[in-house]
């Protein structure tokens, strides 16, 4: 190896970004398949519009963020690297904020569209969005870089600003945990199918791994030099996009294996409900998100009422308050 080579590879950055990349397209390959059969083949809708972002914005930023760290290029200038890691600053704020709304509405839908937590998160979420636009503004431009010899973007000054913004994500992450906890509860005391149990386990397991990587970030940030305050934030980044995407096609695979079947059950199962009406704001936040015409709540609704004589079994109730 060449002494550009080993004087590259001796900045940190670069092994966190490889080691993120990496995971970021191994998830990819074991997923496609699924994102082919549960989102490909159904219409495009605002929900499949959050999909595709949170999903694919990574291999927009982080291609970009690895060539400014890792540039063989001696003649990129201290300017260009600014340039370059403020425009995947940016990409990298847009994929969390969708992420977050994402999570949002998984909640909201899961507490059957109420309007109190309507209302509470929409406010939240408008303020931690509004937040974190202006701390990033004003940590882009306080960012600066230096010229070292093979390695073209280096940190010379990083504004500890920025660490807002992870406390911003990590109150949203709390907020959203909390609410997603009271509901487990009382799904778990109503005795829920095993798979909406399963649903709450990933879900908690997704959000303490967001949650543990805002930590770090908080602690890089506050303790660590200005070469490594920003280490781990492109890990943190993909985190957001791996799990939620996660989430969401657990959800759809469970919607093909239930909605089909329950629709020719006879009453075998005694813990049928009947279908509660759509309000208008329900319908309003539902937005077909992942659904086709042919399989929207309310012609499911009443598919099942004629097919079942005015009942339903309470595993598609659930399915259909957490699928938007």
């Amino acid at each position: 190896m060449g002494r550009e080579a080993r004087e590259m590879m001796s900045n940190p950055k670069i092994y966190a970004m490889l080691a993120t990349l990496t995971t970021l397209v191994y998830d990819y390959s074991i997923t496609l398949g699924q994102e082919v059969d549960l989102v490909w083949s159904r219409p495009f809708t605002f929900g499949t519009g959050l999909f595709f972002v949170t999903r694919y914005l990574p291999f927009i930023d982080l291609p970009i963020t690895v060539s400014a760290y890792s540039s063989f290029n001696e003649d990129i200038t201290a300017e260009e690297c600014l340039r370059r890691i403020r425009t995947a600053t940016v990409l990298q704020m847009v994929g969390i904020c969708v992420a977050q709304l994402i999570l949002v509405l998984r909640t909201i839908a899961i507490w059957e569209r109420k309007l109190t937590v309507i209302v509470s998160l929409a406010v939240l979420y408008w303020l931690a969005v509004s937040c974190s636009v202006y701390v990033v503004v004003l940590f882009l431009k306080t960012l600066r870089f230096q010229k070292w010899p093979f390695q073209p973007c280096t940190t010379s000054h990083v504004d500890k600003i920025i660490f807002v913004d992870f406390v911003i994500i990590l109150l949203m992450e709390t907020v959203v945990v909390g609410l997603t906890g009271l509901k487990a509860l009382k799904h778990t005391w109503w005795k829920s199918s095993s798979w909406i149990i399963h649903l709450y386990k990933r879900g908690f397991i997704y959000f303490l791994l967001i949650f543990m990587a805002s930590v770090v970030n908080l602690l890089l940030l506050l303790l660590a030099p200005d070469n490594y305050k920003l280490i781990f934030t492109d890990a943190q980044r993909v985190l957001h996009s791996i799990l939620c995407n996660r989430v969401i096609l657990m959800i759809l695979a469970q919607k093909e294996k239930v909605v089909q079947p329950l629709a020719v059950r006879s009453n075998e199962d005694t813990h049928w409900r009947f279908a509660r009406p759509t309000s208008m704001i329900e319908t309003a936040l539902d937005l077909d998100i992942f659904t086709s015409p042919a399989e929207t709540p309310n012609n499911s609704r009443t598919k099942l009422t004629s097919d079942l004589g005015g009942k339903r079994d309470s595993s598609l109730r659930t399915l259909q308050c957490v699928t938007p």
